[in-house]
């Protein structure tokens, strides 16, 4: 079930300020994370100006068709803000070891044969 949901919707092309600026005053400072879907780079830096100083996360969902540079000044980094990108949402592959530690411990299972360098198990 869905928790969030938007409290206000504002048109950027009816401000008369930068976006990021009217968010900024709207929530007293910023918000906590913002989302960038449209793979628009100018979008991505109103998104990432939109989050609170010290702890706000830009989370980048959107490709940009051709490669270009985030149009952030290595500053605007300095003060607390991230930015990550996401794919795939939060997928993480298997670890390892973990599917490793099942096959040992799964009937026929060799998990007498290993040793390491102390004692056999």
């Amino acid at each position: 079930m869905c928790t969030g949901q938007i409290t206000d919707f504002s048109n950027p092309k009816d401000l008369g300020e930068p976006v990021h600026e009217k968010i900024r005053e709207m929530t007293k400072g910023g918000v906590d994370y913002s989302f960038e879907c449209a793979g628009n780079l100018e979008v991505l830096r109103e998104a990432f100006l939109s989050t609170h100083d010290g702890w706000g996360l830009t989370v980048v969902l959107g490709i940009h068709p051709t490669p270009r540079m985030l149009p952030l000044h290595p500053m605007e980094l300095f003060d607390g803000r991230r930015i990550t990108g996401s794919v795939f949402g939060d997928f993480q592959g298997e670890d390892p070891a973990a599917s490793f530690c099942r096959g040992m411990h799964a009937p026929g299972g060799e998990i007498g044969r290993i040793h390491n360098a102390r004692a056999s198990f």
